[in-house]
Order: structure tokens, then C-alpha cells, then sequence
């Protein structure tokens, strides 16, 4: 009875050392994982590299969205405190316009939109935030969550609306979350949208991805668990 008791432990023990497979989908708890170590790379971006005195972090009220904007207020909130951040989470276009009225009186705008909502209902949220920052010509650094940029929905916001592409043409501080897996690195992108088209001017900055953050962050490509 004992040495079946020790191998059932024993198999047990394995089970939950055995690493996890690379085709295996992120559980719901591992996508919070994920979007904190991302949270914490773009907090510090905002922090350092762009070095900005205030900031809107503006994110949709999914958990996954909600876990990255949190991380990557923590981040900010090592320098920034106070009035010097602003955090709101928006359910619709009209709430994302409300928001991006009140993000003006910051020095950059961080649009963090991904999470669980549908692809067009987070662009609808984009499309309209940017309608406001073009009336107002805004011109602070706005940088872009993978989401966003890798989702072409800044340049679907240009191509619906010419305001929206002629403010986002004319303004040299766009800036973007890039990932190049092959050489481990997450990229700050400083980016343009010229004639309807997203591009990348150049890598403003990089950090090493460890294998933990890889590791998640190729497993968030398959189909969500």
C-alpha cells in the first residue's frame, strides 16, 4: 500500500514539474502573467525612454486589458505620481472620445486597447479616441499597445476618417509596442502613418525578452484556452 501511495506521489510530483508544451494555449491566469511582464517593459518605456513628465493610460475594461495597464501604471508610478497619471478604462467609443478629451491635459497618451473585447469593437474604441486627438491637434507622444499596431487599427482609423490620417500624417511622436521573436527583443517603435499606411521609422528602443516572457508570448499567438 505504501510504495503505491510513494508512485502515485511520485507521478504527481512529475506532473507538475513537467514544463509546458509550446503548443499549448495560455490560460486565463498566464495571459495576466504575460501582460505583466509586457506592462512592466512599456512602463518603462513611457518612463525612461520617452521620458515624459505626465501620462494617459487609456485601456478597455476586459481583465487581460486591465492587468496591462495596471502593470504598466506601476511602472510609471516609480517616477510619476499623483496628478502626473491618469488611468481610464473605456466599454465604448463614446467613453473612449470622453477619455481621450481628458488625456489631452497629459504630456503623452499610452493607448493600450487589446484584451478579450472583439478586434472591432476595440478599433471603433481607437477610431474615436483618435478623432479627438486629431480635432484638437493634439501633439504629444501617443504610443500604440502591440494590439493596436500589429492590429492596423490606426491605420484603419486614417483610412475611415482623412482628419484622423492627415493629424496622424503630420505627427513625428507616434510610437508602438513591436515584438521580434527571432532575436528575443521588445521594441518601442517610433512610427508614422503616411498616405493610409502604418510603417516603422526606426527602433527607439529595445530590451531583452527572457524565456519566461518569450516563452508566454509565443504561446499568446495560438488560439486563447
Amino acid at each position: 500500500m505504501r510504495s503505491t501511495l510513494c508512485a502515485a506521489a511520485l507521478a504527481a510530483a512529475i506532473a507538475v514539474a513537467a514544463p509546458v508544451r509550446a503548443d499549448t494555449p495560455l490560460t486565463l491566469g498566464e495571459h495576466f502573467l504575460l501582460r505583466s511582464y509586457t506592462g512592466q517593459a512599456i512602463g518603462a518605456g513611457l518612463r525612461d525612454v520617452l521620458a515624459l513628465p505626465s501620462v494617459a493610460l487609456i485601456a478597455n475594461t476586459s481583465s487581460i486589458c486591465s492587468t496591462l495597464a495596471g502593470s504598466t501604471a506601476s511602472q510609471v508610478l516609480i517616477k510619476l505620481r499623483g496628478e502626473q497619471v491618469s488611468l481610464a478604462a473605456t466599454a465604448n467609443a463614446a467613453e473612449a472620445a470622453q477619455a481621450a478629451k481628458e488625456a489631452m491635459r497629459m504630456a503623452g497618451i499610452a493607448v493600450l486597447y487589446g484584451g478579450q473585447i472583439p478586434a472591432a469593437e476595440n478599433q471603433a474604441m481607437v477610431t474615436a479616441l483618435l478623432k479627438e486627438l486629431a480635432a484638437a491637434n493634439y501633439r504629444g507622444p501617443v504610443f500604440f499597445h502591440l494590439a493596436v499596431w500589429a492590429g492596423q487599427m490606426v491605420e484603419n482609423a486614417a483610412l475611415a476618417d482623412e482628419a484622423v490620417g492627415k493629424w496622424l500624417a503630420g505627427h513625428d511622436k507616434l510610437f508602438a509596442l513591436g515584438v521580434d521573436v527571432q532575436r528575443a527583443k521588445g521594441m518601442m517603435l517610433n512610427v508614422t502613418v503616411r498616405d493610409g499606411r502604418q510603417a516603422t521609422i526606426r527602433v527607439a528602443h529595445e530590451v531583452d525578452m527572457d524565456k519566461p516572457w518569450l516563452d508566454l508570448f509565443r504561446r499568446s499567438l495560438l488560439r486563447r484556452a
